[in-house]
């Protein structure tokens, strides 16, 4: 009976992280959802760190050490348990590359009190897998390492420096720029992705160019880059890029990403013309959604002929939206487009302001809260680094409350 009873927890824990790792970047799901799957996650590690010594051997039959959840889970549980040999045999065990976010996570996860130690201790380790793992730990808990960024960024593993990258945009440290700059040109495009990132969180011009150049190449990693930069540009730059991305084939999702991202009733015409494609409607949808504050659903402006489970478009990241009837969207704002003035940007409704961008940091998307952060910290610098919308949903719920008591007094 004990044994199906861990073997439960074990396989359970597993899958919610898995369910987690996509919720966190939802543009269904908001910190409400992410609230009550971490409540049931950490319910059931805790159920494994207490099952104690006998737990963990009938976890270890159970685990399939493949996983990014299985690492997360098998980390959290060996560190809460206190049991360094077995931290670093989980480390160890846990050497496929698909296991390096799960791995990541879990130092997220766990409190600064028992991460610290074993990230610090890590970071003077001689294998580049042991220093990655301490860069990404440093990260997650925003503390600076100090010169281990520094030398992370000239590492000859390709692991360290992405995590050094990530460092000095979400560390703060703008002495390291000249650095990233040299990095421009770097043949791997996730090391462009991230430098470009990078620079644009530290406030550098160029860094709003690097990202476009991303958004050309198209894939994830361009749709990442335009949503971040469309938040930022000026609606007739905006526009010339709109265009410019939607003339390369490879680019054309990104064109719509951007329109989506940006919040300007300009690009409402293109966003009405995504509609009409079943590879873009979803994410067009969603766009007109962001910027108007109308919910397709509620307002009848779905399509009745498609389900949300329709298998069009692209899974996973579109998930759980709503199609849209590009008919009836396009009569409710032609009924409804004086309302949104042009050459100002639109978050929900609301014209773009510390306090729409706050609310929607509590309440919205988590999609969308992920690219707030970073208005917030580009617009209004009450954080010398971004908000993390990915750390444990308690967490974010303790950073929040002062900002949610401030904006339940104003009138």
């Amino acid at each position: 009976m004990l044994e199906d009873v861990v073997a439960e927890h074990a396989v359970r824990a597993a899958a919610l992280w898995d369910r987690r790792a996509r919720v966190v970047g939802s543009r269904v799901h908001d910190l409400a959802s992410l609230v009550e799957l971490d409540g049931e996650l950490r319910a059931h590690l805790t159920a494994l760190v207490l099952a104690g010594e006998t737990g963990w051997r009938i976890a270890d039959e159970t685990w399939s050490w493949q996983g990014p959840g299985d690492a997360f889970v098998s980390l959290v549980v060996a560190a809460r348990m206190g049991d360094r040999e077995r931290i670093e045999e989980v480390v160890s065990r846990c050497d496929r590359p698909a296991q390096l976010p799960g791995l990541i996570s879990a130092l997220g996860w766990l409190p600064a009190p028992i991460a610290r130690p074993l990230i610090g201790e890590w970071s003077e380790y001689d294998g580049p897998r042991w220093r990655a793992l301490a860069m990404a730990g440093f990260v997650a808990h925003r503390h600076d390492p100090g010169r281990f960024v520094d030398n992370g960024l000239l590492h000859p593993d390709l692991g360290v420096r992405l995590q050094a990258i990530r460092g000095v945009g979400f560390l703060d440290r703008r002495e390291l720029v000249p650095v990233l700059g040299s990095m421009l040109d770097d043949r791997v495009s996730e090391v462009r992705f991230l430098v470009g990132r990078a620079l644009h969180q530290l406030r550098i011009p160029q860094g709003a160019e690097a990202l476009l150049d991303c958004a050309r190449e198209g894939g994830t990693l361009g749709d990442r880059a335009g949503a971040i930069v469309a938040r930022q540009r000026r609606p007739a730059l905006l526009l010339e890029d709109i265009v410019h991305l939607h003339s390369i084939q490879k680019a054309r999702r990104c064109a719509v990403e951007a329109a989506a991202s940006s919040g300007v009733p300009e690009v409402m015409e293109w966003l009405l013309a995504a509609m009409d494609d079943p590879s873009t409607a979803r994410l067009a949808g969603y766009g007109f959604t962001m910027l108007t504050g109308v919910d397709l659903e509620d307002a009848e402006l779905e399509d009745d002929d498609r389900g949300i489970d329709s298998e069009e478009g692209h899974e996973g990241v579109e998930e759980g939206l709503p199609w849209p009837n590009s008919g009836r969207v396009r009569t409710w704002w032609d009924q409804h487009r004086r309302s949104f003035e042009r050459a100002q940007r639109w978050r929900c409704g609301e014209p773009q302001s510390v306090r729409a961008l706050r609310q929607i940091l509590l309440s919205g998307p988590q999609h969308e809260r992920g690219l707030v952060a970073n208005d917030l910290l580009l617009m209004h610098r009450e954080h010398a680094v971004p908000f993390e919308v990915a750390a444990p949903a308690w967490r974010q719920c303790r950073w929040l409350a002062p900002l949610r008591t401030l904006l339940e007094s104003e009138p």
